[in-house]
């Protein structure tokens, strides 16, 4: 996480939060953050046009890392037409 600030857009860092900016792929944060939900009971914690955001705690497990990560993969794939690589 160090030395992240100031690089690759990278302003702040939080390590209980992860943004997903899916508009330069042309999708919609808002049809990514209903599909997870409708489809994987993923939720997001913020969704915007571009971006996704996702919260994490204490009470996340692994499987819930796994669900998030495979449910976008397969949401974004769907969304956007190609292959995207986890």
């Amino acid at each position: 996480v160090d030395g992240l600030v100031g690089t690759h857009g990278v302003t702040a860092v939080d390590p209980m939060r992860v943004t997903v900016d899916v508009g330069a792929l042309g999708i919609s944060g808002f049809a990514v953050e209903r599909a997870l939900d409708e489809r994987f009971a993923v939720s997001a914690e913020l969704a915007q046009p571009r971006c996704v955001t996702f919260v994490f705690s204490g009470g996340n497990s692994d499987e819930d890392v796994r669900a998030l990560v495979g449910g976008l993969t397969r949401v974004v794939r769907e969304l956007h037409g190609s292959r995207v690589d986890p």
